[in-house]
């Protein structure tokens, strides 16, 4: 979990509505909440396992879930769930939406939920290595090393697991486990926050392992450490107060690679266990100064701020005894540059010539509070450099849609739209309406048109209606 401070400091804030949630809650309609290897299946009878011959599984009910578990090398066995919708999205076929996982935030373990059953798609979500997950008792083997090489190895083998390439540990396919076909190259992967760099990590280092990859989706992904440290800004009280913006980042210096930001005024304040800047240079915490906030990373039992910050920190003589909790300018220098992915959007587009992306951001960001949208601007434009086919948020007529009528809230900007540095000044004008549409509604718009751009080969820059009637996931609820 991540570090809550209870530092009560005057500071210069911007108001802003809350986020309206932060993911999806998992369908009502899973009701096969036992756990069965891909050996096994459960009895139509009961909760008992009955063996299967190897390379052979009674495919799942319509609505139900299964955990397979899928062995990769120098982990061993990696659980993996499958969640089918009651009806397919497409008559007969369907889509599969792959789903990433947090790895920096303490968290030890559960499945993602994400409700893509409510819109006919086949979900698909993982336990990293050594995680394991209360509900249904699943556990994969192996060492979690938070988003790290061999986090992101395991990754690549579910994927290629999911794209048709081998099969879990009974010798089933995954098409095998699945009441609907899959559609050809109909597969898209989510994240949602942090985990959008494993999901960019993934896609740059194994995309081979699955070329059939279609689309991502990636809501209010951070890119480089000083993002996913809240340096540039961050909301107060734990991610639900005001914002506080960083008086020290400047926009016009951002770079495709990171932004500028003065570290020399850097100090710490050991009775609160906080970095701030010391605006006003007296040494103390004051009114005058920017404390960095409570959102901050975790990993191998210590909280990470980005490499920059803690170089100066090391050199400001503020901190006599190092604190065994916060992680080291070595220590920093080792985990950071793998878990950035503004160095990854080449390899990206290199893997994945045909990729289409989706950049999903509401006018209140969960977490980054800057109006210029540099983790949105860094994937957006880095992808665009590689000739990906990018939309900022989605149609309106899906955001419609997903609200079951109703003012959107969209911004509906063309996808490939040539922006200029002006324009992400403004980019919060891009952003749909968080006090008209919920997390979940934007969510179910996004991955639904992806899918359905996919299905019907529509990838024109803007559409006037939803390409698949179908109900709304509020709406069949």
């Amino acid at each position: 979990m991540l570090r809550q401070l209870s530092i009560v400091v005057p500071v210069v804030a911007v108001a802003c509505s809350s986020e309206t949630s932060n993911n999806l809650t998992d369908g009502a309609a899973f009701t096969d909440g036992a756990v069965a290897d891909s050996g096994a299946t459960i009895d139509a009878a009961g909760d008992a396992m009955v063996d299967a011959p190897p390379g052979s599984i009674t495919p799942l009910a319509p609505g139900s879930s299964r955990v397979v578990y899928v062995k990769v090398s120098g982990v061993g066995k990696v659980a993996v769930k499958i969640e089918a919708p009651k009806t397919a999205r497409y008559g007969t076929s369907t889509g599969v939406v792959m789903s990433t996982q947090t790895f920096f935030t303490g968290r030890t373990g559960e499945f993602y939920q994400l409700d893509a059953s409510a819109l006919g798609l086949v979900h698909v979500s993982y336990l990293w290595p050594g995680w394991d997950d209360k509900q249904t008792g699943a556990k994969s083997d192996g060492t979690h090393d938070y988003g790290g090489e061999g986090d992101i190895a395991a990754f690549g083998e579910i994927m290629a697991f999911v794209a048709g390439s081998g099969t879990d540990d009974g010798g089933n396919t995954f098409a095998s486990h699945l009441p609907f076909t899959i559609e050809n190259n109909n597969i898209g992967l989510f994240a949602f926050s942090h985990p959008g760099i494993a999901a960019t990590n993934v896609m740059a280092l194994y995309g081979e392992k699955f070329s059939k990859l279609t689309y991502f989706v990636g809501r209010e992904n951070p890119t480089f450490d000083a993002e996913s440290t809240v340096e540039l800004g961050y909301y107060a009280n734990a991610g639900k107060g005001d914002a506080v913006l960083n008086p020290l980042y400047n926009p016009s210096k951002w770079t495709s690679t990171g932004v500028a930001i003065s570290y020399s005024s850097i100090r710490y304040d050991s009775a609160l266990s906080v970095p701030y800047f010391d605006l006003d240079g007296d040494r103390k915490v004051s009114a005058a100064d920017h404390p960095l906030g409570d959102r901050i990373p975790q990993m191998a039992g210590k909280y990470y701020y980005s490499s920059a910050l803690l170089h100066a920190l090391e050199s400001s003589g503020t901190l006599p005894t190092w604190p065994t909790t916060l992680a080291t300018a070595a220590d920093a220098d080792a985990r950071w540059p793998f878990r950035t992915s503004t160095t990854r959007y080449a390899n990206v587009a290199t893997k994945f010539p045909n990729l289409k992306a989706l950049l999903l951001f509401s006018k209140h960001d969960h977490v980054q509070p800057a109006d210029d949208r540099p983790h949105i601007r860094h994937a957006y434009e880095g992808l665009r450099t590689g000739n990906v086919w990018v939309r900022m948020n989605p149609d309106s007529a899906y955001l419609e849609w997903a609200r079951a009528g109703g003012s959107s809230g969209a911004a509906d900007a063309d996808a490939n739209k040539v922006m200029t540095s002006s324009d992400w000044l403004g980019a919060t004008n891009l952003a749909y309406d968080n006090t008209k549409v919920a997390a979940s509604e934007a969510e179910w718009a996004a991955i639904a048109e992806m899918a359905d751009r996919t299905h019907k080969g529509d990838w024109s820059t803007n559409l006037t209606t939803t390409l698949v009637t179908a109900a709304s996931p509020k709406a069949s609820k």
